[in-house]
């Protein structure tokens, strides 16, 4: 089976009849305004702060070019999910099998800092990427060193491919300033291009407007993106695998036991305290990874009710799993609330109600995990 850095990192030659004119109307900056965006901010943006520690962080920056995207701005995502999720959207499909396999928790106890030992994703989303290829056909082809990179060789790579990905360092991206510095990756998604630069929009409230100087100096690579679902799938196959997957998850248990072992950090006080005094405010990173963990409860949620839209009966019995699900997507929330509040009092009493919560999220969801897969196994 081939790696996933091979599948999305294979030169693709782009597909010529699938590029489409530019009509004149697209490099009126009004059109690009008119259309109202929906005010949803990822709550990974509200809780992101300044490290002292300068890191350089990758960004991916995507841009759809032959004509204006169709914003999709999409909750209970990180930026890398939002991204695709609209690549997908674009394409006129269903981004639901997106997130069949999202109901994870992965615990590394080696790692240093608590922000490092937990994860939904293996090896910074690699897992997400095939997942979009394997379903969508979604993947990278060149990657392009901007060292040297002219205004007329950008504007032909947006004019003949379609999907157009730019990689920039966190701090330099001028509508993020306030922050100066910012842990995980943030991705923006461009709408348009003209002959000044690319206009652009996010999970903020609103759009801005790269210019060509901009990219040239402060993009480090460009990444094209193809889409070609070639990935015939069908719902049987899918059903099988997310009964596996559930079965595998109820004989280990690994991934409630590895809740457990999270919630146990929060009982070593020095280490927390470290890791918060690392920023200004608060450890982004954590706050930004247990958002996404919540998150990831309900994108599961999502992709069983796609999968199983036309089983209304096995639906009706998912009604209160959901429920439960969602609940638990926001006592995740509750725990960075709560960690906020012991960022602010030093109170140890909030560190001993993360944990305690942490541990029924646990137990919740073992409860979660053998009840759907007793539903899910005797619909197949």
């Amino acid at each position: 089976m081939r790696s996933w850095s091979s599948v999305f990192f294979a030169d693709a030659k782009s597909k010529k009849g699938n590029d489409l004119a530019i009509a004149p109307s697209l490099y009126s900056l009004s059109n690009k305004m008119d259309n109202a965006l929906l005010a949803v901010r990822d709550i990974t943006h509200k809780y992101i702060v300044v490290e002292r520690k300068r890191v350089i962080i990758n960004f991916l920056i995507i841009i759809q070019v032959h004509g204006m995207l169709k914003d999709f701005r999409i909750k209970h995502c990180n930026c890398l999910e939002n991204v695709l999720c609209n690549i997908i959207l674009n394409e006129n499909e269903n981004e639901g099998l997106l997130f069949v396999d999202s109901w994870k928790f992965r615990y590394r106890k080696q790692e240093k800092y608590l922000r490092d030992k937990f994860s939904i994703y293996l090896n910074d989303f690699s897992d997400l990427y095939l997942e979009a290829y394997d379903y969508y056909g979604i993947r990278i082809g060149q990657t392009i060193d901007c060292a040297d990179i002219s205004e007329d060789k950008i504007k032909d790579i947006f004019k003949t491919n379609k999907y157009v990905a730019m990689k920039i360092k966190a701090y330099e991206c001028p509508w993020l300033a306030f922050l100066h510095e910012i842990h995980g990756e943030h991705m923006i998604l461009v709408m348009d291009y003209n002959e000044e630069g690319a206009f652009c929009s996010d999970n903020s409230e609103k759009r801005f407007f790269l210019s060509y100087e901009f990219i040239i100096h402060k993009v480090t690579q460009i990444v094209l993106f193809h889409y070609g679902c070639s990935q015939k799938y069908n719902f049987s196959d899918i059903k099988h695998k997310i009964v596996n997957d559930l079965s595998l998850k109820v004989e280990s248990d690994k991934d409630m036991e590895n809740i457990k072992s999270f919630a146990d950090e929060f009982e070593n006080v020095v280490a927390i305290d470290e890791e918060i005094e690392m920023c200004e405010l608060i450890t982004a990173p954590l706050i930004k990874k247990i958002s996404l963990v919540g998150f990831s409860r309900v994108n599961y949620s999502k992709a069983i009710k796609y999968v199983y839209q036309d089983d209304l009966n096995t639906l009706i019995k998912l009604e209160s799993i959901f429920e439960t699900l969602e609940t638990n997507a926001r006592n995740w929330q509750l725990v960075n609330k709560l960690l906020t509040k012991y960022n602010e009092s030093k109170d140890i009493e909030n560190l001993r109600q993360i944990k305690t919560n942490i541990c029924d999220i646990a137990e919740s969801e073992r409860s979660i995990a053998y009840d759907l897969h007793a539903i899910l196994q005797t619909s197949l």
